[in-house]
């Protein structure tokens, strides 16, 4: 950014607005700008995609990576792997836009087990407590079709909902599907 960007910028925080006009690279929203409102609008549009050379089509590595691609092409900081501090620091798997938002995702054929279904309660309740804590953090759980209908995730759904977490299940091929 130039010196008359950052002096657009400033006289536009001094007069307190907030103009999603002012944009970097290509459309790219400037950190100070982004909004939950901006990422919520975003993610809709995610569509994870399978990967022909891996036996099972994808891993949640597979989709984070293309997530992390997907987000920043709209959000100037996407950061991967955003560690919280702590006494036992914790890596949420992607922070937007420097707390704006947080996402954390999960596969749906691992999430539904038990001993994963706790791991993800424990994980989303320390990110909430630390660094998400103005209802914006997000579940995204990614699958297949059949992975949609399994009544496990009922639980996980239930789980967001009295915790006030934002859950999305992101359908291979197909991306967010709404709930009705």
């Amino acid at each position: 950014m130039g010196l008359l960007d950052d002096l657009g910028i400033g006289f536009a925080s001094l007069l307190g607005l907030k103009e999603k006009s002012i944009k970097e690279n290509g459309g790219k929203i400037i950190t100070q700008y982004a909004t939950l409102e901006d990422v919520i609008d975003h993610l809709k549009g995610f569509v994870p995609k399978a990967d022909p050379k891996l036996k099972n089509s994808y891993t949640e590595k597979t989709i984070e990576t293309q997530l992390i691609k997907y987000m920043k092409k709209r959000f100037v900081e996407v950061t991967p792997q955003y560690t919280l501090g702590g006494r036992i620091p914790t890596v949420i798997d992607m922070d937007v836009a420097n707390g704006v938002a947080g996402i954390e995702l999960k596969d749906a054929k691992s999430v539904i087990k038990s001993n994963e279904f706790n791991r993800m309660k424990g994980q989303i309740q320390y990110y909430k407590e630390t660094r998400y804590k103005d209802d914006n953090i997000f579940l995204l759980v990614v699958g297949e079709h059949e992975d949609k209908e399994n009544s496990r995730l009922i639980e996980v759904m239930d789980f967001c909902l009295k915790n006030q977490i934002r859950y999305g299940f992101y359908e291979l091929g197909k991306g967010y599907i709404e709930e009705k």
